[in-house]
């Protein structure tokens, strides 16, 4: 066994878990809902022991992908209870688990440690966020560093799909265009979207390269939602949408958001050598897989 998926049903993780066994990988997924994929060990990490869950499924794995959170913004407010205990008291049992069996682990943290006022965020700039879902990733973060120093941190920015799932904005965008709907944006809102395709390969780097610390896993380009949902209905060749910018305080959101949350990436490109796929690269590719 070299992978274990912590949360191989969620986005990242079924996408990570997909491509491992496409390559031939060994490869164990966990899932907290029964009967959606008969492959995953079910667990429940609000109330499971991962220790009983996994005894005698697996042998000691390489690469531990730890992709459970509660990651719904207003979410974690109204929830914050629960959500605290997902994203922060579980998770911290979890790596604390595995790195005491020298099982390297990989923790997906997110670009909103920051309050959005500067953008272009690299690893040494302060964190600051402004909700309770960046509250929480920032608490991990300054426990991994002080505490589990062998363990790396992806800060991930917006994930971008080449497939149509729902949580990839190109289809929710193509969706809303068929239907002939508004797209609204959040105007100011900017970030560095990222392949999907990245964090995987990004995650088979580490193995090989047995990284530690934060990095910043985010594309070379930051865009506004409406410049990148402007750039994929123009390679669509989408004759007509209609795209409104829109304040954030208009979408009746319980929690503020970071409004430039673009990441600087040099410090893995530096470290790896490794080049981010072009948003043009993945429209591209969606567009011909779908469209």
């Amino acid at each position: 066994m070299q992978y274990l998926i912590i949360g191989a049903n969620s986005s990242i993780g079924s996408y990570l878990y997909k491509r491992m066994k496409e390559e031939g990988l060994d490869v164990v997924g966990t899932g907290h809902v029964r009967n959606i994929n008969d492959e995953l060990i079910y667990y429940d990490i609000l109330k499971d022991d991962i220790d009983s869950v996994l005894q005698g499924r697996m042998d000691k794995p390489v690469l531990a992908i730890i992709c459970i959170a509660m990651a719904q913004i207003d979410q974690c407010l109204l929830e914050r209870e629960s959500a605290y205990q997902i994203n922060v008291v579980k998770t911290k049992e979890l790596i604390r688990y595995f790195t005491a069996q020298n099982i390297k682990v990989i923790y997906f943290s997110s670009e909103y440690v920051f309050d959005g006022v500067k953008g272009s965020y690299t690893e040494q700039d302060s964190t600051n966020p402004i909700n309770q879902y960046g509250y929480m990733k920032e608490e991990m973060e300054k426990h991994i560093v002080e505490y589990e120093p062998t363990v790396c941190v992806f800060r991930i920015s917006k994930v971008v799909h080449t497939e149509r799932i729902d949580q990839n904005v190109l289809w929710q965008w193509e969706q809303l265009q068929k239907k002939h709907e508004i797209i609204r944006c959040i105007k100011g809102n900017k970030m560095s979207f990222v392949s999907i395709e990245d964090i995987y390969q990004a995650s088979c780097i580490v193995k090989n390269m047995d990284l530690c610390g934060i990095y910043n896993i985010s594309g070379d380009v930051s865009y506004s939602r409406k410049e990148l949902a402007e750039k994929f209905f123009e390679m669509a060749g989408a004759d007509e949408y209609k795209i409104e910018e829109c304040e954030a305080t208009e979408f009746g959101f319980k929690e503020r958001r970071p409004m430039d949350v673009s990441l600087d990436n040099r410090k893995f490109k530096e470290r790896t050598g490794y080049k981010f796929t072009p948003m043009d690269a993945v429209i591209e590719s969606y567009v011909q897989n779908n469209i």
